[in-house]
C-alpha cells in the first residue's frame, strides 16, 4: 500500500508522477491520497496488472481495504 497526503503544492505532482510510479510497482496493490484540507480521500486498487479502479471517498466515510485488511474510520485518517 503506497499512502501520501494531499496539500494545495504538491496536489498536482502526486496525481501527475507519484501515482503513476506506485501504479508502476508490481507489488502495489493500493494507493491511498488524502486531502486532509476537505477531510476526503481516494483510492485507487488494482484489478489487473494494467487496470485501477480509482474511488474517491466522501467525507466521514471510512478506509476499508481488503488487502491488507484495514479499516479506518475518518477521524482516524485525520488525527494530528
Amino acid at each position: 500500500m503506497a499512502s501520501f497526503a494531499h496539500t494545495p503544492s504538491i496536489e498536482s505532482i502526486d496525481r501527475r508522477a507519484k501515482v503513476p510510479e506506485y501504479q508502476a510497482i508490481a507489488s502495489v496493490e493500493v494507493i491511498v491520497l488524502v486531502d486532509a484540507r476537505v477531510r476526503t480521500f481516494e483510492t485507487f486498487e488494482r484489478v489487473s496488472a494494467d487496470e485501477w479502479r480509482n474511488i474517491k471517498h466522501h467525507r466521514g466515510e471510512p478506509l476499508i481495504l481488503a488487502d491488507p485488511a484495514i479499516t479506518l474510520t475518518a477521524d482516524e485518517i485525520f488525527a494530528i
